[in-house]
């Protein structure tokens, strides 16, 4: 892993989305805009399991996620390790989602406004699902866990190589 900068570590703790390119079948890119969460070490990313990008992950592992904020950007080249089993699934999606807490609560005190909610997450056929993952997890383990294969939710955890940055 190559040394990421304090101010690069700043910027990409300080944002939630950005763009994860990974690589088709084809050799073309696939990208797709994600919630993400860093901590210093690896990013997170969760997704569904059949989605493009998750299964573009498991197949070529190299991907980069290019996260912007006006003229500022960091882009993050990386490995991606795929993960499906609990506990490690159920730990680092919880990480996120208590991650994406702070980083609001962080933002409304500086005067922010809250960030627009992302629409309710979907079922495979389109249908809306029963519940939020916030919901779930204040429901207890079991109801989270079940939400979690409910959604067919998997995490896909960044190991950066490389990071650019400017501001």
């Amino acid at each position: 892993m190559s040394e990421i900068t304090p101010e690069a570590a700043e910027f990409l703790r300080s944002h939630m989305s950005g763009i994860l390119a990974t690589g088709r079948r084809d050799g073309s890119p696939q990208m797709s805009a994600v919630g993400y969460h860093y901590e210093g070490a690896d990013i997170t990313v969760s997704a569904k399991a059949w989605t493009a990008k998750y299964r573009n992950a498991q197949r070529n592992p190299r991907v980069s996620l290019a996260v912007h904020d006006g003229h500022a950007q960091a882009i993050v080249y990386g490995t991606a390790e795929c993960i499906s089993e609990d506990p490690q699934r159920a730990d680092l999606t919880v990480r996120m989602l208590e991650g994406a807490k702070k980083h609001i609560m962080a933002l409304l005190a500086a005067g922010g406004e809250m960030p627009k909610a992302p629409s309710a997450p979907l079922n495979r056929d389109g249908t809306p699902a029963s519940k939020t993952p916030m919901q779930a997890m204040a429901e207890g383990p079991e109801a989270f866990l079940a939400w979690l294969d409910e959604q067919e939710r998997v995490i896909i955890r960044i190991t950066p190589d490389k990071v650019l940055f400017n501001e």
